[in-house]
């Protein structure tokens, strides 16, 4: 299908965090403290909520972490609650990183983007309907050593700030109650 349907594939841009020498490309020590402070901000009693219309219903949705002992550097379980006009939801656990969410508006059906990573520079790239049917198309990228151009110009085409999903850091969490189960 068109699984990329919507986003540009944009070049890979020399930038502040990112520099190429010859074939490879290197992280520089700045943006190597800002990701290891991200990934390791999913600390005791933490979690992450978003609320808006996801599904382009005008009722507001809600995005939630589960608990936080069930996270790790790649993310854990997340429930999407679709809310619907006569007062209940159509739920959905998915797993997710906090800094990887998107949504893409488009008028056959918005799209929730995701990555989970599976350790080193291998990840499943995936998006779910939230048309209530929670379809979900995906697929393994394997960026290898020196992350190719292409896997990054996915990475930047998806989760850039035009779509990402800013999920808000609450301290004290308590998750919803769910019958959560480690991946």
């Amino acid at each position: 299908g068109q699984f990329l349907r919507g986003f540009a594939t944009p070049k890979l841009p020399q930038t502040a965090a990112l520099s190429i020498h010859g074939d490879r490309l290197m992280l520089k020590p700045s943006a190597f403290i800002f990701l290891l402070v991200s990934f390791c901000s999913l600390a005791d009693d933490i979690g992450y909520v978003y609320e808006g219309d996801l599904n382009g219903d005008g009722v507001s949705d809600t995005i939630a972490s589960g608990p936080h002992d069930q996270f790790g550097s790649a993310g854990g379980p997340f429930v999407i609650l679709l809310s619907q006009a006569n007062g209940t939801f159509i739920d959905k656990i998915v797993y997710l990183h906090p800094s990887a969410i998107s949504l893409e508006h488009h008028v056959s059906g918005n799209l929730l983007w995701g990555y989970a990573r599976h350790g080193g520079a291998t990840g499943t790239l995936f998006s779910i309907s939230l048309d209530g049917q929670f379809k979900t198309e995906e697929i393994t990228i394997n960026a290898g050593v020196s992350y190719s151009d292409l896997a990054l110009s996915i990475s930047n085409a998806i989760f850039n700030e035009k779509f990402r999903l800013i999920l808000k850091k609450v301290d004290s969490y308590k998750p919803p109650d769910y019958g959560w189960a480690r991946g």
